[in-house]
């Protein structure tokens, strides 16, 4: 009994939340076309001490000629069936076996406005920071080898507190890459850090139909602006007191959720991408 009212507490939840996704349309502002679909695979180990705590995720980088989106592939699943089936309620959305839309991130590169414009979310708030685009100073080596049969040739720089190794691809002139990495001549098809503790790896590359994939900013009056520090202060707020972050976000807990337990594996989450955030 105990775990039925469990799962209909959770259910009626992922209800609200997937309704809410499924019925905001308006949110979505079209900003470019994508002329480029690359899927990256995402490892991460979530804890430090621990080799054994690897994440998989797979996430998805939109390239327009000025512009790019990354995001989860789970997001991208999710706001295509949002903007095109807009009246699509939950039931019919679980029937398509929607993949989970993790991590939460959102990153918008805007060479125009020389601009990286930055989603994420910390329960129960989303929240917005912008960081200059030009973040990256790289190293090229001489070093060169093939990844899905694209010749590349590797870079190495410092970000958040970590050393990188990159490969690029001169052959698409693109300067851009998975997360917030950019900068080379040539799209990044692989990049990890020196501890192998982050690594994005190129899964595949298409070219969409013309007007088949266009590229939509997220607005909303419910998103928090802040800037990077701040918002690192307070995930890590919530990473230290989880039962605390729960009571006061306003979000039901059942009685049977075990908030202890969350809050040992909140913990375990010691290792972000970025280390540092000056």
């Amino acid at each position: 009994m105990v775990m039925i009212k469990k799962t209909f507490y959770l259910l009626c939840v992922i209800i609200c939340f997937i309704a809410n996704a499924l019925n905001s349309q308006n949110l979505y502002n079209e900003i470019g076309e994508a002329k480029l679909i690359c899927q990256y695979n995402f490892y991460s180990q979530v804890d430090s001490m621990d080799a054994n705590s690897i994440r998989h995720y797979r996430m998805t980088l939109l390239l327009d000629e000025s512009l790019s989106l990354f995001y989860s592939f789970g997001t991208h699943f999710r706001d295509s069936v949002a903007i095109s089936n807009p009246d699509m309620n939950f039931f019919a959305f679980q029937e398509l076996d929607p993949p989970r839309a993790i991590p939460h991130i959102r990153i918008y590169k805007n060479h125009p406005t020389g601009t990286i414009t930055t989603f994420d979310y910390v329960m129960p708030d989303r929240y917005q920071y912008e960081e200059k685009l030009n973040l990256f100073d790289w190293e090229l080596s001489d070093e060169t080898d093939v990844i899905h049969g694209y010749p590349v040739q590797k870079a190495a720089t410092n970000f958040g507190g970590r050393e990188w190794i990159a490969w690029f691809t001169p052959e698409i002139p693109i300067s851009d890459g998975p997360y917030k990495f950019r900068g080379l001549p040539g799209l990044i098809l692989h990049i990890e850090d020196s501890r192998q503790h982050h690594i994005f790896e190129i899964e595949s590359i298409a070219r969409p139909d013309p007007g088949s994939q266009n590229i939509y900013f997220l607005t909303s009056r419910n998103i928090i602006k802040t800037n990077k520090k701040q918002l690192s202060e307070i995930r890590e707020r919530f990473r230290q007191d989880v039962i605390g972050g729960f009571l006061t976000s306003g979000v039901p807990v059942h009685e049977d959720t075990d908030l202890d337990r969350a809050q040992k594996n909140m913990l375990r989450r010691n290792n972000p991408i970025e280390l540092t955030v000056d």
